[in-house]
């Protein structure tokens, strides 16, 4: 895992003055954006079980800094589950079988219809730095888009800040946001092309099932 301090150079060059914990602040701020954009921070969650008469699994992360953003995909035995949108029929409906779709909402993961025996999944995931982080993954530090993009999200959320020795007039403001989506989008796009680079990462998870009480919402799935 990369320090935020990592960025800190070439903040200071051009927003000297701010204090630390600010910087602290715009680097998360930054780096959540780059990853949430580009959803290019990933790993791969080995072993995902699903107790027998379970539907829903959390789904933590190696990092304990980063938390799951998306699921690219479920396999269960070697076949790719569809995912689907929120529905009661996912959430509460009876039908006991081999699981055929998933439903991902709020780090929790549901798969239907429900397993009448123990199995064990394979879950690609998106990954961003939770918001209270105090290291971020070496993706985005490494990679060469990310960085950019985290570093002008950083630029901007600093420089909009009005009355402050770092504040800056907004067509540089706006020039900041245009840099963050020239380099998000330009690794937004090898995303969506399967560029996982160096972020893979298998680890071993066994979760216990159950519901978080909370309505779901849909992720975009690449």
């Amino acid at each position: 895992m990369a320090a935020l301090s990592d960025f800190y150079p070439e903040l200071q060059l051009e927003m000297a003055g701010a204090p630390v914990p600010l910087l602290d602040e715009a680097v998360r701020k930054g780096c959540i954006r780059a990853a949430n954009h580009s959803g290019l921070v990933r790993e791969t969650l080995a072993s995902v079980l699903f107790s027998a008469n379970t539907r829903s699994v959390s789904l933590v992360p190696s990092d304990a800094e980063t938390e799951v953003a998306g699921v690219i995909f479920v396999k269960i035995n070697n076949t790719d589950l569809s995912p689907k949108a929120p529905s009661s029929l996912i959430l509460e409906g009876s039908e006991r079988g081999d699981p055929k779709v998933y439903l991902f909402e709020a780090k929790l993961l549901y798969v239907y219809p429900v397993p009448t025996a123990d199995v064990t999944a394979t879950v690609r995931v998106e990954l961003r730095p939770k918001r209270a982080a105090a290291t971020i993954p070496d993706k985005i530090l490494d990679d060469n888009d990310l960085y950019n993009a985290a570093l002008a999200e950083a630029k901007r959320y600093l420089s909009a800040q009005v009355g402050k020795p770092w504040s800056m007039p907004p067509q540089q403001v706006k020039a900041f946001e245009d840099e963050f989506y020239r380099h998000a989008d330009e690794a937004k796009i090898r995303a969506i092309r399967g560029d996982s680079g160096a972020d893979l990462t298998v680890i071993q998870t066994a979760f216990g099932g159950g519901s978080n009480g909370r309505g779901p919402s849909f992720f975009n799935v690449n």
